[in-house]
């Protein structure tokens, strides 16, 4: 993160320790815009895959 921006990097699947850093990004976006969605992110009421099988799509 610097004044300006804000980057991802070192996507791991957290259920697949063995695949590693995934190779995806790094994805950087403007830090004004960036902070202005995290403050008006919806709360949900519940996790909304809770309850699926992994490796299903919803």
């Amino acid at each position: 993160m610097t004044a300006d921006s804000v980057t991802w990097t070192g996507f791991r699947q957290p259920h697949r320790p063995r695949w590693g850093t995934l190779p995806l990004g790094p994805f950087t976006f403007a830090r004004a815009p960036y902070e202005r969605a995290l403050a008006s992110a919806p709360t949900l009421d519940r996790d909304p895959l809770e309850g699926e099988q992994p490796g299903t799509c919803p």
